[in-house]
């Protein structure tokens, strides 16, 4: 039996391209929140730390400092053979050994950002290539939205660690020329929240407009005078 570990964005992000005809369990140490991706998620059923017992596969949907505690907990419960799919984009696979005996631990990165990857319908898991061999079921229990690349853990960590940086910098700089050229305070939060994200989104799907273009085609341009100097 599959099961997802936590109930947070992650673990309704999985749920969210999850075969329906795949049966899949939730476990989580907040049975509240479990219950209610019960609720908007028909197919899946939460099950108790009792019924882990029964589990084939696991996938740990918990922050990283989450993992010893659940490891911990879990002592005595779970079957010697159980697969361990590892999550958390911070840990690498051997500091999961650390804290369990288990023979199959098999890492899966997000590529990308959970909320957004629900929301754009679209989702990238990494796989290492001495794990290559699970894509098949990857591909057997979620949507084809769901893509499968073989990459290694740490340039998983690494992408994510520099577009968050990226992001985060492009936000407070943009918000740092918006005060020095006086502009209305009250505009900044919609501009920032819509604009940003939309410029993006139409940038990869190759729908930007009129006045995008026009910049676009600007920047390239001040671009290449920069080589050329």
């Amino acid at each position: 039996m599959n099961v997802i570990v936590g109930s947070g964005r992650l673990a309704e992000t999985l749920l969210s391209f999850w075969r329906e005809n795949e049966t899949v369990a939730i476990y989580s140490r907040n049975e509240q929140t479990a219950l209610q991706l019960q609720q908007r998620y028909s197919f899946a059923r939460y099950w108790s730390k009792e019924e882990l017992r029964a589990a084939t596969r696991l996938f740990l949907c918990l922050p990283k400092e989450g993992y010893a505690d659940f490891f911990a907990e879990m002592k005595g419960v779970l079957q010697a053979d159980v697969e361990i799919i590892h999550m958390a984009t911070a840990l690498m696979s051997a500091e999961v050994r650390k804290w369990c005996s288990f023979d199959k631990i098999i890492a899966c990165k997000l590529a990308g950002h959970a909320k957004e990857a629900m929301a754009q319908k679209e989702m990238t898991l990494v796989l290492p290539k001495e794990s290559a061999f699970f894509e098949k079921t990857l591909k057997q229990l979620f949507s084809s939205e769901v893509r499968i690349v073989i990459g290694t853990e740490s340039d998983t960590k690494r992408a994510n660690q520099l577009a968050t940086k990226m992001t985060l910098q492009l936000i407070q700089s943009f918000e740092q020329q918006w005060q020095e050229q006086g502009l209305p305070q009250e505009l900044f939060e919609s501009s920032a929240k819509q604009i940003i994200s939309g410029v993006n989104k139409a940038y990869f799907t190759g729908d930007l407009g009129g006045f995008a273009k026009k910049i676009k085609e600007q920047l390239e341009q001040e671009k290449s005078n920069d080589s050329i100097r």
